[in-house]
């Protein structure tokens, strides 16, 4: 079973970790890229890998996700997670070219495998520890 394991927002350039959002009331980013997850495996990599790139010092998804394989994940596919519903619009993050691993070792981290982002179509509270449910394509 998939579920939300942690919730960060920023407000004012400051993330902060929280029990609960209500995505009706937080201020959201435009377009295709509202929310962004990723998987634990890559959260922990972010914080663990001893070789770090601009992703492991730049970027903060807003949820962290368990139990999701993002390589069985498909753009337009519909998620239910609390009282929002999400659409899958983006999987993996593109790498930056300037970035220390790629530069120093010509290879990627991985850690842009484990990200994907949404759009947040029905907006809504979702809580830490409630279930991912994927809902029929319309």
């Amino acid at each position: 079973m998939a579920i939300i394991e942690k919730i960060y927002f920023k407000k004012d350039d400051i993330w902060n970790q929280k029990k609960q959002i209500d995505l009706h009331a937080c201020e959201l980013k435009e377009g295709k890229r509202n929310v962004s997850f990723i998987t634990s495996e890559g959260n922990n990599r972010l914080i663990n890998d001893r070789i770090r790139g601009f992703c492991h010092m730049k970027f903060k998804a807003n949820f962290v996700v368990d139990g999701i394989d993002v390589d069985n994940l498909t753009v337009g596919e519909l998620l239910q997670i609390g009282d929002a519903v999400i659409k899958i619009t983006e999987i993996g993050k593109e790498c930056y070219i300037d970035c220390p691993i790629i530069k120093k070792f010509n290879t990627l981290c991985a850690v842009n495998e484990q990200i994907f982002f949404g759009e947040v179509l029905e907006a809504g509270i979702v809580k830490e520890k409630d279930s991912i449910t994927f809902l029929p394509l319309l």
